[in-house]
């Protein structure tokens, strides 16, 4: 739980960061001071010899929003759609059936996040934290990983609203405490945004 806790914060912090830097235009521009990457191979036991895609599936201006309490944090729609047809592709998926929005019940086309479990890495400051999943209640799978899980099973096609995510993580993690210590001394900001 701590962990979970930590990793929020440390999005968090990358959020008011990208916040404060957003709101001064001489201030250079963030490249990845929180980024998450999937794996470009099969997870390794360890953190450096996973080998990453070139560019994150997320990164500092897709977070938006963590609640420490409820261990959520959000994401833009545009980012969590971007995130839902690159987990699909890298699964091997490649009938647009599959990847593209599919008519749900309620008549309008919506991304599934009805992927498989995916593995991730996390960087906070370009420095690689943890290994994790991204994965769904759908799963069946247990892991000794942090997990980023989808709230809800879709989103819209045309929705613009942020999409909420669970972080469930059952150990204490050190590098995810250093990781947050560095990322607050260089915000000095941290913020809380509550999420239901």
């Amino acid at each position: 739980m701590k962990m979970a806790q930590l990793l929020l914060l440390l999005i968090s912090c990358a959020i008011a960061k990208a916040q404060v830097v957003s709101n001064n235009p001489s201030a250079p521009a963030l490249t990845n001071t929180l980024a998450i990457y999937l794996l470009a191979g099969a997870r390794k036991p360890a953190l450096e010899d996973n080998k990453l895609e070139p560019k994150p599936v997320l990164a500092d201006h897709d977070f938006v929003a963590y609640d420490t309490n409820t261990q959520r944090l959000a994401i833009r729609a545009e980012a969590a759609k971007r995130l839902c047809r690159g987990i699909k592709e890298k699964a091997g998926y490649t009938q647009p059936q599959f990847i593209e929005p599919r008519v749900r019940g309620d008549g309008r086309p919506s991304y599934g996040f009805d992927w498989p479990d995916t593995p991730f890495v996390l960087q906070a400051l370009e420095e690689r934290v943890c290994v994790g999943e991204f994965s769904s209640d759908l799963s069946s799978f247990l892991y000794d990983v942090p997990l980023i899980k989808p709230v809800k099973l879709f989103i819209h096609a045309d929705s613009t609203n942020d999409v909420q995510f669970r972080i469930e993580n059952p150990r204490n993690d050190k590098r995810i405490i250093a990781a947050f210590e560095r990322l607050f001394q260089i915000t000095n900001t941290p913020s809380k945004n509550t999420l239901k």
